[in-house]
């Protein structure tokens, strides 16, 4: 939920709302499978929105992960993405390296 202030000193009125159910499957050692569907609601704009995500991620040893993607909306093209996560310092620092297109 998010809410803002119009016109300077007043009430926070909420202008949009968000709701997604998100689903994780280990299909096998490695091997993670991510879908999630949701809607969103834009009160200001007047638009709904239905959004979308379906990835694999794949973990090789305690190392690297790569990652496919796909996600968008009910609006426009969907955005396609890899990517590389490389654990720098586990549990502080992370380098990732991806590229998107639509």
């Amino acid at each position: 939920m998010g809410a803002e202030r119009t016109g300077g000193i007043g009430r926070l009125r909420r202008n949009e709302g968000f709701i997604a159910a998100e689903a994780t499957h280990e299909s096998a050692p490695g091997w993670l499978v991510e879908a999630s569907l949701g809607t969103e609601r834009d009160r200001t704009a007047r638009r709904d929105r239905t959004l979308w995500t379906l990835a694999v991620e794949r973990a090789f040893g305690e190392s690297l992960e790569a990652r496919i993607e796909a996600d968008g909306d009910d609006r426009g093209r969907p955005l396609y993405g890899v990517g590389l996560r490389y654990p720098i310092w586990p549990e502080v620092a992370l380098l990732s390296v991806s590229y998107g297109a639509r």
